[in-house]
């Protein structure tokens, strides 16, 4: 028993079919995250490596070049590029494609763990990082206060990016500018010099003066206690009566050479909103989180958080990273829509009837939410790359339907056939023809699937896509079609010129009538002149 035979003889089970599909479908996209694009992860990982007070040559000789003879002995690496300046080493390791990144890091970090002990001993550890474009910030904050701005980043880091950072989906919640407070010890150099004292021998008795010290443990029965003595100092008043030294016998306090200050570090960032000082907050997400629930969930959580800051604290949106998604998504999927719709309407201009309009309806329904399970399944996200394939397969999908519907419709008018052996008898008739030509549009989109690079990774998925749905629509065109066109077609000759209805058709079947009779002119013409015809084609082709 072939599709078109079980779908009209087995039509409840026809019906549990597709409902299932339906209902997977509609699950599936409820689940789908949506993204501006496919995740993009380039095969690629930085190595930076901090030297304080090296020079450029120093950086390259002794970091740049054992990190690059190191790391090219990793697994699958493509090429390494390099750069060296002062103070900093900056490595770049990419990897063919196709590797795993997490694996390839891990390799980088213990090629990198090999080689720590002959680095030098004043240079700060390497940091690695991986490109991936779904790590980028997904919103943008700015933050302004005029009599807090002096407090303006601790209370932002207290109460507002710690609280961020804690809601699901979010990687991590950054203050950018405003006022870090630093406590500031500004030595006079003359000072110094007249008690004989180095800037050296200050700042060790500093530190060693701010640091909380171990005292072993105490056993009381069967209890063991550590014990600790606290020296961290807790005001400024403390680390003015740091003794430093003595000169001639007499103790010479820190307060005696310095000038102490609890303010702020030097600003290296300095942040304005509408002309008023502030501050930034950077938002990014964990990667593979949906990026428009994650903004939402963060403008949610800003709305619980602002009633507890200070009155003049404004906090203001600079860029939302999900309002573009959106408003891309939206643009695409109503384009989707409109395309549909005038789809529907050119089938309804040719078929003239709207139950033959109707059974070719419910081909792309069906057709499209497979596409949805499929990006599920694969863990893709509902992205412009993804729409953009339901855009270009929306016109192709009804194409099968058409066939095996208008095949069926001249079994039926034509050969007077029942409504059942019309239904099995004239798909089947044009079941081979259509899978042929499904399967020569699905081996266009093949080769996309085996492109590499960034121009893979964007067109991969919409070459599955379309396979998926052409696909589909083969499916529906075989097994729902037949099933509807036995249940729901009616065949009526008779036009009732006194309706509009029957006036239209009248019309409308003249105006068909001459331009079947005009292609009919053009094709004897064509056939009579073979060699006109070719060299007319080549010409068309050339120019």
């Amino acid at each position: 028993m072939n599709l078109p035979e079980l779908g009209v003889k087995r039509p409840i089970t026809t019906f549990a079919v597709f409902l299932v599909i339906f209902i997977i479908g509609m699950v599936s996209i409820s689940k789908l995250n949506i993204d501006l694009m496919p995740d993009i992860t380039l095969p690629a990982v930085t190595i930076t490596t901090v030297y304080p007070g090296a020079g450029t040559e120093d950086v390259e000789k002794r970091l740049t070049e054992v990190i690059e003879d190191a790391v090219s002995t990793v697994p699958n690496v493509d090429k390494v590029i390099s750069k060296s300046q002062e103070n900093v080493s900056s490595v770049v390791v990419f990897f063919k494609w196709g590797t795993n990144i997490d694996a390839a890091s891990l390799d980088v970090r213990e090629a990198l763990s090999i080689i720590a002990p002959t680095m030098p001993s004043d240079a700060n550890d390497p940091m690695i990082f991986k490109f991936d474009a779904s790590l980028m910030p997904v919103l943008f904050l700015g933050i302004s206060a005029k009599e807090s701005y002096p407090d303006l980043y601790k209370i932002i880091d207290d109460k507002l990016t710690d609280q961020l950072s804690r809601v699901p989906g979010v990687g991590a919640a950054n203050a950018w500018g405003g006022l870090k407070r630093q406590i500031n010890v500004k030595i006079s150099g003359s000072a110094l010099a007249a008690r004989n004292l180095s800037i050296d021998r200050v700042t060790r008795m500093l530190a060693a003066s701010n640091v909380t010290i171990p005292a072993g443990n105490i056993e009381i029965g069967t209890k063991n206690y550590a014990i600790r003595i606290p020296g961290e100092f807790s005001n400024v008043k403390e680390i003015g009566n740091v003794m430093v030294g003595n000169y001639m016998g007499v103790p010479v306090f820190l307060k005696d050479i310095a000038v102490i200050e609890d303010g702020f570090k030097k600003q290296q960032r300095i942040t304005r909103m509408d002309g008023v000082p502030s501050l930034m907050v950077v938002v990014q997400k964990q990667s593979g989180a949906n990026t428009v629930k994650v903004a939402k969930a963060i403008s949610k959580k800003i709305k619980e958080i602002a009633p507890t800051l200070p009155k003049d604290i404004k906090i203001k949106k600079v860029f939302d990273g999900s309002q573009f998604i959106k408003d891309s998504i939206r643009n695409l999927a109503t384009t989707v829509i409109w395309a549909g719709i005038l789809v529907m309407l050119v089938v309804f201009v040719f078929l003239r009837n709207l139950r033959s309009s109707l059974i070719i309806a419910f081909i792309l329904p069906f057709s499209l939410i497979v596409a949805f399970i499929f990006l599920y399944t694969a863990g893709y996200t509902i992205n412009i790359m993804s729409l953009s394939s339901l855009a270009i397969a929306i016109g192709m999908v009804v194409d099968n339907g058409i066939v095996v519907f208008e095949n069926i419709y001249r079994h039926r008018s034509e050969f007077g056939e029942g409504k059942f052996e019309s239904a099995v008898f004239g798909s089947r008739e044009v079941g081979s023809a259509i899978t042929a030509s499904t399967l020569t549009t699905v081996v266009i989109f093949i080769p996309l699937l085996f492109v590499q690079g960034i121009a893979g990774i964007l067109f991969k998925q919409l070459g599955f896509v379309i396979i998926f749905v052409l696909a589909a629509s083969l499916f529906t065109a075989l097994y729902l079609t037949p099933m509807l066109s036995s249940r729901m077609l009616k065949i009526d000759t008779r036009i009732d010129r006194s309706t509009f209805k029957g006036r239209f058709l009248e019309w409308s079947e003249k105006r068909f009538t001459a331009l079947e009779n005009f292609y009919a002119g053009v094709l004897q013409k064509a056939l009579a002149h073979k060699k006109r015809t070719i060299l007319i084609g080549v010409l068309i082709f050339v120019i």
